[in-house]
């Protein structure tokens, strides 16, 4: 940008009346400098719009993590982070390659991993308090992420 600022001034300070040749040049160069402030604007834009993403999306998994095991659902998150359940979804698939309910259904199957390995709660309960509707959505989810059912986790895992 400097460079093209330079060349126009020093253009500008050649410039000899109604020189066409002269003005042709001028124009060029004028041309070339707001090129490059488009660029740079658009450069500048992308980045903020990046940390805005990255922001908003840490924003909702922060809710998510202190919220799991509430009865969340898209339109609650979405609407936390204040912005359509549309465009969260995209920017959340974007910034972490998940999305949303895979995350949060992701999570939780953490927690009750926990749960399982350091507890000798039920399996309904395990279930209940890590956010599932009931026994039967838990262990689905379970075994379609681990391959093994809860209580095969916790025959192999059990640490008490």
């Amino acid at each position: 940008l400097t460079e093209h600022l330079t060349t126009v001034m020093e253009m500008a300070e050649q410039q000899s009346g109604t020189d066409q040749a002269g003005c042709l040049q001028l124009s060029i160069a004028l041309h070339q400098m707001l090129s490059c402030l488009v660029m740079l604007s658009k450069q500048q834009k992308q980045t903020h719009r990046r940390q805005l993403h990255h922001d908003t999306v840490t924003q909702a998994i922060t809710f998510m993590e202190q919220s799991y095991n509430t009865d969340l659902n898209l339109d609650l998150i979405a609407g936390h982070v204040k912005i359509s359940k549309y465009y969260f979804s995209r920017i959340f698939k974007d910034q972490t390659g998940f999305t949303p309910y895979g995350w949060l259904t992701e999570y939780r199957i953490r927690q009750a991993k926990n749960d399982l390995r350091f507890t000798d709660h039920s399996i309904s309960d395990i279930a209940w308090k890590n956010g599932f509707k009931d026994a039967g959505q838990f262990i689905r989810r379970f075994r379609a992420q681990t391959g093994i059912t809860p209580l095969q986790y916790r025959y192999q895992h059990y640490l008490l």
